[in-house]
């Protein structure tokens, strides 16, 4: 890449999440997100940090609006696939 000033150069941020490796339960979170994105087609991926009361509290400042999302049952990945090779 062609650097238009010394020490600056362009990155690229590549984030793969395995959120779950059992079956899915109807009424999970995981399916009420998949209902909300049919809708909208967008999410935010936001950071977060648990509190003293263990509960997740979100970075609001930091989140990334996101508007694409591959979801591939594990019968319909290929060996191109990365999370493939994860048992």
């Amino acid at each position: 890449m062609a650097l238009e000033k010394y020490g600056k150069n362009q990155q690229e941020m590549v984030m793969q999440t395995m959120f779950w490796k059992k079956n899915i339960s109807k009424g999970s979170f995981f399916y009420q997100f998949i209902d909300d994105l049919k809708i909208s087609n967008e999410f935010y991926f936001a950071p977060s940090y648990l509190n003293a009361n263990r509960q997740p509290v979100l970075i609001e400042e930091l989140k990334i609006l996101k508007n694409e999302i591959k979801i591939k049952k594990r019968n319909e990945l290929t060996n191109k696939d990365i999370e493939f090779h994860f048992k």
